[in-house]
């Protein structure tokens, strides 16, 4: 029981002994009247019609206060004594003046979970009798008053779920008589606590505590104790606090260890530690002998080791979690028939490991057992049916193997979430599971079910009638889509996620007329399901049409056919009233878009990866269209259709021969409430109107890999656009200088078209941006150094223009382009030096983030995450990343025209992993400061006039797989060793002063034996070898260039082959999918 729970019983008792006979009007006149102004100055009544108002008792006239809600009074003087106010709706700042202040007698003064934001510090003297003062769960912000520490009486302060922060004042610890300390965040639940917005911190522990040994409860979550002195705070918490009952330090920041001096809390009874990921110690052996512990708190931690499995054996223990820890292991134990206390059992994403005991069974008071993510296997042991308590029951993530037979049996009348999914289990899946009387949460997914048992069942409604509840997994497994929805139309319930993916649905198809024993079926096909679905995924479920039982789904909302054989829409959609959102994408269906479709109060729409050739017209006017998300992307959409022309004279615009899209026309008053718009991967042709820039609340858009043609809409650069592709079409003319200011554009592709002229300098407006790609174009003029104030520019390429000249930093940044880690200006004419300057400040490639976390680069509209794409080419050969990894650092300057030496300040860009220099005018000799690129994985310095030896102490690194030092002038002795043994001939050629392995051409006379070498056949061309030395120097040292770059590297039956053929000659797709629909003609 806590200690405020305590004090509540005690003051009820006090009352009942001391105030049971008052004499008539016990309350002091003065006293009744502050109590009366302090209510009128911050009492706001509650607009909640069932809201219950505490200090309505205080509007009877001619009452005693002491009968008052929320007031204690001393019996003999009549003084008030007590004052709890919790939760009473009141507000505002209590000043120094305050009435407050004339209860000079308090010993209790409870004010918690009002809006209170500012308490007056000179008025703690007036307090001075306080014991407990709970201020906690107000909107008090800055620092934490030193004049608390006036209250030398206090036995209890509570300060928590408010706004304060800095340093908690050393004054404090002056506070001798202290039992209850709690200065904690946020509380979002009993065990995660969140710190305030305004952190709090604790710089020296040992002496905020060290005169605190009265404390029995101390609660510090999300107060920042990072401090170095911190470093042995369990030390310093075990010495000075021997009666401490409850510690609870939350997401703390804390780093020193765990250790073994925590026993020494002989009296210890609660331990929360959760969210100090930065422990990083193994868990004390000694925590056993805590004998009082009911509750241990350990989740994400960094807790390595071992964990003390007697642990769990504590005769008192009812809560332990240890979630979130990788590296902990272990194995749960046996567990006795008797003094089995547990009620909440949790070792989530560790590393224990071994079979779930029997004895399981024996803790028959659990509540919850959350064992997902572990190592563990074997059987679901059948005792798990004894847990009738059960509420959460979660093994997901695991290897357990076999059927489930003794779950899907088994009563659990408690049972609320029940999640199986990812584990190796197999056999039939009983339908009395689905019966469960509290059941609204079942996973079931990932396995290898084969069946469903169709039972006899009585009275199912397994799922809560409420609309918010029910989550129905089923997806991945093995199961027959006939017999399972012959089980799921016997559910008459609300299930707000039905989600039956990757399962063999194969039996809906066309025409067919299936009927179900005993199941009623209107009309043709299956139309059966008696429950109200809101969500229903069926993807890649071998669907060829849309299931006739949608026809009754009047309360579906969002509907996933993903990944089918779906061929066409169906009618009876139009008749869903209640849909908003549509996923029908990767399947087969042809034909125009169905106008009906705009006419759905559609928010979600992707079509895309299908065959549709363009829209059937006209499309509805006078309609108000709430569609946020349309994708259309690799289709076949075309401007004109025999069953649906277009008039161009409709779209024409300016004075231009250039036709406008009808397409983009049409579809751009659909897309007034549009943030994400793409139709790319399409055969759209014309200019790009400007309607397009009516559409307001578009942040994300896609109109790459078309035909279009004109110049770009200046309109666009007027708009709020994050993200706008307009790569790999025919647009030209110049980039207009449309770049207002507060430009918030994250990602701007125009590469792949035919633009020319310079880079608009009002670029340099967009801030934000993080991608811009303008290669392989017809654009001139010198580098555009303005770009160097793009902070936050991770991406630059303009590989494949005619821009030319000296690259110089003209201007006066002290750090240009700091965050870049993609620069790519190949194929230009750019001349004179490398550009030194630069090199010498790119934060973003000398910074070693070897422990950094890897993510995308992606553009985030509103909880959807465009990932960018960049295509690298190497020899000719382009490489499209279908998203960029923040740890893909990358310099390309090749085949320009820059001479001088390679300066050493180029070894300073340690997170590179591909440098090309090839293809210029270099000399010199190669630095052996590239020694430090240790993550470095090819380097092409190929064709360049470069002279001297090869560094040998580029042997160091380990991780490059590809290397071309071919046409230069370098001479003597190959370096050996590590990766250098793995290079072939071509890696030296045109360099008539190497020798040494692996070229034929001996080093004097030596005649030792050379390496093993990687053998290839001679048979085939220069591209293919290359393809074939990529691929096999990735293999031989684990490239991560092959797993950024292409993705998937496959290494099977000789697949590197086809991976080559892919690359060089493979159709379009466009093309293969031409072909398809001509032959399903």
């Amino acid at each position: 029981m806590s200690w405020w729970c305590f004090l509540i019983v005690f003051l009820s008792l006090f009352q009942t002994c001391f105030l049971s006979s008052p004499s008539p009007q016990l309350c002091l006149h003065d006293e009744r009247y502050a109590l009366l102004q302090f209510k009128q100055k911050h009492y706001a009544v509650n607009s909640y019609a069932n809201y219950y108002h505490p200090l309505k008792s205080w509007n009877k006239p001619n009452t005693d206060c002491c009968y008052w809600e929320g007031i204690t009074c001393d019996g003999t003087a009549g003084h008030v004594i007590g004052l709890d106010l919790t939760d009473s709706s009141l507000n505002g700042s209590i000043h120094s003046n305050s009435n407050l202040f004339h209860l000079r007698h308090l010993r209790m003064l409870n004010l918690s979970w009002n809006q209170f934001d500012y308490f007056a510090p000179s008025g703690f003297d007036r307090l001075s009798r306080l014991m407990h003062l709970n201020l906690s769960g107000n909107h008090f912000s800055g620092q934490i008053p030193s004049q608390i520490a006036q209250l030398i009486d206090l036995v209890s302060l509570d300060l928590s779920s408010n706004g304060f922060g800095g340093q908690i004042p050393s004054e404090i610890s002056q506070l001798t008589k202290l039992v209850f300390l709690d200065f904690s965040g946020h509380r979002i639940s009993q065990f995660y606590i969140y710190p305030s917005f305004s952190q709090l911190e604790i710089p020296n522990l040992r002496a905020f505590v060290q005169n605190l040994s009265r404390l029995r409860e101390l609660r510090l979550d999300g107060v920042d104790l990072s401090a170095q002195k911190n470093r042995d705070w369990c030390h310093h918490l075990s010495s000075a606090l021997p009666n401490l009952h409850v510690l609870s330090m939350s997401n703390c920041s804390l780093t020193g260890p765990l250790d073994a001096s925590i026993s020494s809390l002989h009296f210890l009874s609660e331990l929360y530690l959760a969210l100090n990921q930065n422990l990083s110690s193994t868990v004390p052996t000694s925590l056993v002998n805590l004998t009082s512990l009911t509750v241990l708190s350990l989740q994400y931690c960094g807790f390595h080791g071992d964990f003390p499995t007697n642990v769990f054996l504590q005769p008192n223990l009812k809560y332990i979690d240890l979630s979130e820890n990788p590296l902990l292991s272990a194995q749960l134990p046996e567990f006795p028939q008797v003094n089995n206390t547990l009620q909440h059992l949790g070792v989530g994403s560790t590393k224990f490991q071994g079979k779930l005991p029997n004895s399981i069974g024996n803790l028959k008071f659990l509540k919850e057992l959350n064992l997902w993510n572990c190592d563990l296997s074997g059987l679901i042991p059948p005792s798990l049916a004894n847990l009738t308590y059960l509420t959460k029951l979660d093994l997901s993530n695991n290897s357990f193997r076999g059927q489930i037979s003794s779950i899907s049996q088994a009563r659990f009348p408690n049972l609320k979430e029940l999640v199986l999914g990812q584990n190796l289990l197999q056999g039939h899946i009983h339908s009395q599971l689905f019966s469960l009387p509290s059941l609204y949460w079942l996973d079931l997914s990932g396995n290898q079910f084969s069946g469903v048992i169709n039972e006899p069942i009585h009275n199912i409604s397994s799922f809560s009638s409420l609309r918010e509840f029910g989550y129905f997994n089923l997806s991945g497994n093995y199961l027959e889509g006939q017999e399972l929805m012959r089980s799921i139309s016997k559910i008459n319930a609300i299930i707000s996620c039905l989600d039956l993916s990757f399962n063999d649905f194969g039996y809906m198809v066309e025409d067919t007329n299936l009927s179900y024993d005993g199941l009623p079926v209107n009309g043709s096909g299956d139309n059966f399901v008696n429950a109200q679905i809101l969500e229903l995924v069926m993807s890649a479920c071998n669907l060829s049409k849309f299931p006739d039982f949608l026809r009754n789904q009047k309360e579906l909302r969002w509907l996933d056919l993903s990944h089918n054989k779906i061929s066409k829409f169906p009618d009876f959609l139009r008749d869903l009233k209640l849909l908003n959102s549509i996923v029908i994408s990767s399947n087969r269906i042809d034909g125009a878009i169905p106008k009906w479709i705009w006419q759905n109060n559609l928010y979600y729409l992707n079509l895309s990866d299908n065959f549709l050739i363009g829209l059937e017209l006209p499309l509805p006017t006078n309609y108000s269209f709430t569609i946020g998300f349309l994708d259309l992307q690799s289709n076949m959409i075309q401007e004109c259709l025999s069953t649906a022309p277009c008039s161009l004279q409709t779209f024409n615009q300016s004075n231009s021969s250039e036709f406008v899209s009808p397409i983009l026309g049409n579809l751009s008053s659909l897309l007034s409430e549009t943030y994400f718009f793409s139709i790319s991967d399409n055969n759209l042709s014309g200019k790009i109107p400007f309607s397009i820039c009516n559409a307001s609340n578009l942040s994300i858009l896609d109109l790459s890999k078309n035909q279009l043609s004109g110049t770009i809409p200046t309109c666009l650069g007027h708009s709020n656009l994050g993200v706008l592709n307009l790569e790999s079409n025919k647009l030209h003319g110049h980039i207009p200088p449309m770049f207002r200011s507060g430009c918030s554009l994250h990602t701007l592709k125009l590469n792949g078209n035919m633009l020319q002229g310079q880079v608009p300098r009002s670029l340099a407006n967009c801030r934000a941006l993080e991608v811009l790609d303008i290669g392989v174009n017809q654009l001139n003029g010198t580098f555009p150094y303005w770009l160097e104030n793009l902070f936050e520019l991770r991406v630059l390429v303009m590989r494949s223009n005619n821009f030319s000249g000296p690259i110089l930093q003209l201007s006066h940044v002290d750090s240009p382009f700091p965050s870049l880690h993609v620069f790519d200006i190949s194929f230009n004419a750019f001349m004179g030096n490398l550009p030194l300057q630069y090199i010498l400040h790119w934060k973003g490639m000398t910074n070693d983030e070897a422990n950094s976390e890897l993510h995308y680069i992606s553009y985030n509209a509103g909880g959807l995450y465009y990932r960018d794409t960049i295509t690298i080419v190497d020899k000719g050969i382009s490489l499209e990343m279908g998203s960029i990894l923040t740890a893909f650092t990358t310099l390309d300057l090749s085949y320009n025209k820059f001479s001088g030496g390679i300066p050493d300040a180029m070894g300073s860009l340690k997170s590179l992993i591909l440098l090309n220099l090839s293809g210029n005018s270099l000399t010199g000799q190669i630095p052996s400061s590239l020694k430090n690129l240790t993550k470095l994985e090819s380097l092409d310095l190929s064709r360049n006039n470069l002279s001297g030896q090869i560094p040998s102490q580029l042997t160091s690194l380990t991780s490059l797989a590809i290397l071309n030092l071919s046409y230069n002038n370098l001479t003597g002795n190959i370096p050996q060793g590590n990766q250098f043994g793995t290079f072939l001939n071509a890696s030296y050629e045109g360099n008539l002063g190497l020798c040494g392995f692996p070229l034929s051409k001996k080093c004097g006379i030596t005649d030792g034996a050379s390496p093993p070498i990687l053998t290839l056949q001679q048979e085939e061309d220069s591209t293919c070898v290359l393809d074939r030395k990529f691929v096999i120097a990735g293999y031989c040292s684990g490239l991560t260039i092959g797993v950024v770059i292409g993705q998937q590297l496959f290494w099977r039956n000789n697949q590197f082959i086809a991976f080559c053929l892919r690359i060089r000659g493979s159709k379009k797709r466009k093309g293969l999918k031409r072909k398809h629909h001509r032959r399903r003609k």
